[in-house]
């Protein structure tokens, strides 16, 4: 279980539609929702002088002459620069159709303040009606029926919780085109972009007919939220502005000040609201045009199956004191009803009417319980002394204490994050008075929880390439924690242009898929060639891994060698007496003058001929099993070293590699399946840790989308605390099937493989190296599923951005 204690911190003072000591001395908002007094702009015309909020004097240096200020080229570019996106996925197309051929259109706006109409005095200067105003004398054929679902002082966590309360239940069908306007009321908004999310998502797939506009309006600061919702709004193919990004400019030179757009350090005047609304028509215009010569799409495309931040709120049951939706309530000592919450400028009704307010004469907890997977609060800010503090237990556990007397309260909603997991159970909530409050006063304006299970996966490539990790690399990521490795075959240095790139971006250290291993280092030809005087000293060459040194060495890049002493790969040859594939056995003596020798030759060529190259070494490779007759857990079955030299030849190996190894070189057992043998790798290792031979041990990672990467991290530390250095080798993640789910599960397990062994860095541990097993897909020992970080074509997995989502630069 998962516990958010995050405050939704609305910042009152931005989002309010009256300042807090009008609204608290009144409880509601509306009577300090003036515009500034000095409202005319003699040189503009009739029309925008009573719309814009300025002196005379001010607004005079804004136009020139008697032109109209919306016909200004400032205004004018003002406006078209606003449109971010006219959309991709065909819907607002099909909206614009039906207004050109005159039916019913169904428009609902919800938001903020600024959407409920922050600013103006008289609401139909509201972008909102405005914008509606505008589309009436475009189509005057069609029937526009319009609901505004602005409440001021709600972020998107509200939008979603009221979003059938206040959008649905008052549209005559289902809307055509829904409004969104939350880019400025988000500030610190908890649930970081996943209500925002969860509210256009649940918008798009109750009708594939609902279009969805996205609005980012602005305050004083030139500050709003855009940068968070743009990459959802290119995710689902919405259409978009921003009057941030349409007035920069106006600002910039001087041409529209603050004066003339704010009425206050929030909310526009009825000019800016007109920008707004201007800048909304324009896209509207645009579409129109592109239905005109019919070359707008009539194809609706598909809600995809992948999300941005994630959807967990999406479709909440709203739990009231009039329908509990679902849930079992009991209201113990919440009984009473609190009429002096925000009330819309729009209508007579407070916002959540249907509320639970304590009955100070008692203090039995309310109570609700629900099978769900989270639960969001929405509670009543007073600056009152008469209210306190309320504890929110779900299931027994404390998850948050809030103070319902706030200094920035008006009798407004707040909304918390009380209990949130990845998977519907039943739970039980409780919220009671806290020690010293129990005379005071706190209401629960409603309640909402979501019992859907997660269905669609991330789309971590959208968010990477839509955020500052689209340059961001593996190397910048963990290059201060651990070396970063990948093994690679031959064939990929043939044709290095294509992975050149990927590799120098992502990797520190290379490891020769197979021509390091013994197969590829023993000459054959020689050995059998040099007889007698070979008998003890096998022949080495090392042409086969020429191409991965040069490389190497061109780049600055350092090596794994893997690996010396391994029961596969390693000919039959170098067991005989005349180095042919069917002699007889040489005995336990003679094979360990050999393993010394192949030892010594491999070692001391790369300390002389390339020092400094070879940072780590696989000593012994897979020497420890259980099952097919192996005895106190040695390998022995198609294992010539155990035959020919015994359950020692492990050790033996150990102590003529410390023997010969340079000063640079860390010498390591590695393994695979280690957290199912760890104990076994542990106990045979001591005698070769006791005797100081032994660095560390890798930790193969061969690893599926079902595995238990706790149970892997758990054997890490393991060896850590023994005293061992680890490395994690041969990482790759293989799929089940080519589905989104299971790249999904893909890319979860390598992150938290990734934040795990950095986690385990970060606590102390000698944790030095985590090497890939292979480049890309197409490149893999594991055909059919898709293990790696790279698809066969070398782009980046959702596995890749995965490891990289979290990095701050």
């Amino acid at each position: 279980m998962k516990k958010r204690i995050v405050g939704l911190l609305l910042a009152i003072n931005m989002v309010c539609i009256a300042g807090c000591s009008a609204a608290n001395d009144s409880g509601a908002a509306s009577s300090a929702q003036g515009e500034s007094s000095q409202e005319a702009s003699t040189q503009a015309t009739t029309d925008a002088s009573t719309e814009a909020s300025d002196s005379s004097a001010a607004a005079s240096t804004q136009t020139s002459g008697s032109t109209n200020i919306y016909e200004q080229e400032w205004y004018q570019e003002a406006i078209e620069a606003g449109l971010l996106s006219t959309g991709t996925n065909g819907r607002l197309e099909n909206v614009v159709r039906k207004l050109r051929d005159g039916e019913k259109v169904t428009i609902a706006m919800i938001g903020g303040s600024i959407t409920e109409g922050g600013g103006v005095k008289d609401v139909t200067k509201s972008y909102c009606d405005q914008f509606i105003t505008m589309l009436e004398e475009k189509y005057p054929d069609a029937e526009i029926e319009y609901v505004n679902a602005g409440v001021g002082g709600t972020p998107s966590a509200l939008g979603i919780m009221r979003y059938d309360k206040d959008v649905t239940a008052n549209c005559s069908e289902t809307p055509d085109l829904v409004v969104v306007e939350f880019a400025v009321n988000d500030y610190q908004e908890p649930t970081e972009g996943r209500a925002y999310e969860s509210l256009v998502r649940q918008i798009l797939e109750q009708d594939d007919k609902t279009a969805v506009m996205l609005m980012f309006a602005v305050f004083k600061t030139k500050w709003n939220l855009e940068d968070l919702y743009i990459p959802v709004g290119n995710l689902y193919g919405l259409p978009m502005v921003s009057v941030k990004d349409g007035t920069a400019a106006a600002f910039e030179s001087g041409d529209l000040s603050d004066a003339l757009y704010f009425s206050d350090e929030y909310h526009p005047t009825a000019l800016g609201h007109k920008i707004m609304a201007d800048t909304m028509m324009n896209l509207i215009d645009e579409i129109d045009k592109k239905v005109k010569t019919g070359t707008a799409t009539s194809k609706i495309a598909p809600v995809p199956e992948t999300y941005y931040y994630s959807p967990d709120f999406l479709n909440m049951k709203l739990v009231t004191s009039k329908d509990s939706n679902g849930a079992k309530v009991s209201t113990g000592s919440f009984t009473l009803t609190d009429t002096e919450v925000h009330q819309s400028v729009r209508c007579d009704e407070v916002t959540f009417p249907d509320n639970w307010s304590h009955d100070v004469s008692g203090n039995d907890p309310f109570v609700m319980e629900v099978n769900c997977k989270n639960i969001l609060l929405d509670y009543k800010a007073a600056n009152n002394s008469e209210y306190g503090e309320a504890e929110v237990y779900v299931d027994g556990e404390l998850m948050a204490t809030i103070d319902a007397n706030r200094a920035d309260g008006w009798n407004n909603n707040n909304v918390e994050i009380v209990f949130e997991d990845t998977e519907v159970a039943s739970h039980k909530l409780e919220i009671k008075m806290a020690e010293g409050s129990e005379d005071k006063k706190f209401t629960i304006l409603a309640l909402a929880y979501s019992d859907e299970e997660m269905t669609y996966t991330q789309d971590r490539s959208a968010k990477a390439a839509a955020s500052e990790l689209a340059g961001t690399t593996m190397l910048d990521v963990y290059a201060d924690a651990f070396k970063l490795g990948v093994a690679l075959p031959n064939n990929v240095f043939n044709n290095m242009t294509a992975f050149d790139a990927a590799v120098k971006d992502n990797f520190n250290s290379i490891t020769c898929e197979n021509e390091m291993k013994p197969e590829s280092l023993l000459d054959k030809d020689a050995s059998a060639k040099g007889l007698p005087d070979s008998y003890y000293e096998p022949a080495v060459h090392f042409d086969n891994c020429q191409p991965s040194i040069e490389y190497c060495e061109e780049n600055g890049i350092q090596m794994r060698l893997h690996t010396l002493v391994w029961h596969s790969q390693t000919p039959r040859w170098f067991f005989t007496e005349d180095y042919t594939d069917d002699g007889e056995l040489v005995d336990r003596e003679t094979m360990l003058k050999r393993m010394e020798s192949y030892i010594k030759s491999v070692l001391t060529y790369f300390e002389e001929e390339h020092p400094g190259l070879i940072y780590a070494v696989d000593v012994v490779n897979e020497a420890f099993d259980v099952g097919d007759g192996d005895e106190n857990g040695i390998r022995q079955k198609n294992n010539l070293w155990y035959e020919v030299v015994g359950p020692d030849y492990y050790v033996r190996a150990f102590e003529y590699a410390n023997k010969y190894a340079s000063d640079e070189m860390t010498l390591f057992y590695n393994d695979y399946s280690c957290m199912w043998k760890g104990d076994l790798i542990l106990e045979n290792l001591s005698e070769i840790k006791e005797k100081g031979w032994i660095d560390g041990i890798g930790m193969q990672s061969h690893l599926s989308t079902s595995d238990d990467i706790d149970k892997f991290l758990e054997t890490a530390k393991s060896f850590l605390e023994a005293g061992y250095e680890v490395q994690g080798t041969e990482l790759d993640i293989g799929v089940k099937s080519d589905t989104a789910a299971e790249y999904q599960k893909q890319a979860d397990l390598y992150k938290a493989y990734f934040t795990g062994m950095l986690e385990l860095k970060n606590q102390g541990y000698n944790i030095t190296s985590i090497t890939v097993w292979g480049i890309d897909d197409a490149h893999t020992w594991r055909t059919g599923e898709n293990p790696l970080l790279f698809d066969k074509d070398m782009q980046k997995k959702d596995a890749y951005y995965a490891i990289i989502e979290d990095y701050e630069s």
